[in-house]
């Protein structure tokens, strides 16, 4: 009967608990205590994001839980908002449910443009519902692929669980292996005849983030890339995605280099993040890369910091 009531007592206290932990998060943020309710229950939610923006996010997807709960890729974040300025012209490589889009839309203002690309339709449209949510009119987002050629491609589509493993290669990242959903034909664009189409002049940041395409982005858009002007890069590299399209993260990094890219690791510090010169080694698990052009690195005053350290990167050759 003692352990009987023991173990009730200890139920009972581990009630009170939650209950008490719902309460103070209730109390302290009654808004994110709601929507983190309304995911638990299966229901997709507008979360506000430190950047200034929001972002659909969605019950059971693992990116959505990720971002909702603080600790997606701060620190690129982070660099992202530092490095960015109005009036830029940004491409989104791959913008999934649509975070660094909007994130770039707010940064770049009513006088700069975005042009994000997904090519799953899933992705696409939860994207686009984002862009519609924050009421900017300056992002193009097009259901299309970026790689080395215009062409039509399959898409891999994973289930919606893991539909940031999304691949026009053969899944390779063990976290995809087993979450095939079904495959899409999709439209594929080289960059530099995309801008050519467009008539873009310039182009001052592209974020990619591929899952393993990063080599065939970087070639067809060798034009753009390898110009002194060229814009700077944030980049994955990993060879747990590479290797489905028959690249490697060193292959990447050596494309970089041959385009007269600098190559920084960009990795998160207690106080924000730091800027460090990427080191050549074999397999790369997973990094993200800053790649930037020697007369853009010699433009920061400071590399890193804690969020109030700016650079000064400027537009260029085109700024007076």
């Amino acid at each position: 009967m003692q352990r009987c009531g023991t173990g009730e007592s200890r139920l009972t206290s581990g009630l009170v608990s939650r209950i008490a932990g719902v309460v103070t998060r209730a109390m302290t943020d009654p808004g994110r205590e709601c929507r983190r309710l309304k995911m638990k229950y299966g229901l997709s939610v507008f979360d506000p994001q430190p950047e200034g923006v929001g972002l659909y996010l969605y019950p059971g997807e693992q990116l959505s839980q990720r971002i909702f709960g603080r600790n997606f890729e701060t620190a690129v974040r982070q660099a992202f908002v530092d490095m960015l300025r109005p009036g830029w012209t940004v491409v989104d490589a791959g913008a999934n449910l649509g975070l660094y889009t909007v994130i770039a839309a707010k940064l770049v203002g009513p006088s700069g443009h975005v042009f994000a690309f997904e090519p799953s339709e899933r992705e696409w449209r939860r994207a686009r519902k984002t862009v519609r949510a924050n009421r900017f009119n300056n992002v193009d987002l097009y259901r299309t692929a970026l790689g080395e050629a215009d062409a039509e491609v399959s898409l891999t589509v994973c289930e919606e669980s893991c539909g940031a493993y999304n691949s026009i290669g053969t899944l390779t990242h063990p976290d995809a292996l087993g979450h095939l959903s079904h495959v899409e034909r999709v439209k594929s664009r080289a960059l530099d005849s995309f801008l050519a189409e467009k008539k873009v002049r310039q182009v001052h940041a592209v974020k990619m983030d591929v899952e393993g395409a990063e080599e065939l982005v970087l070639r067809g858009g060798r034009q753009l890339f390898s110009s002194r002007e060229g814009p700077l890069i944030f980049c994955e590299v990993s060879d747990k995605t590479a290797p489905g399209l028959n690249s490697s993260a060193e292959r990447v990094l050596a494309l970089l280099g041959e385009y007269g890219y600098e190559v920084f690791t960009v990795a998160a510090e207690s106080d924000g993040y730091k800027l460090r010169p990427q080191e050549a080694r074999g397999r790369i698990e997973y990094e993200e890369v800053l790649a930037l052009k020697p007369w853009q690195a010699s433009e920061l005053t400071r590399i890193g910091g804690n969020g109030t350290e700016r650079s000064r990167m400027g537009h260029g050759r085109d700024e007076g």
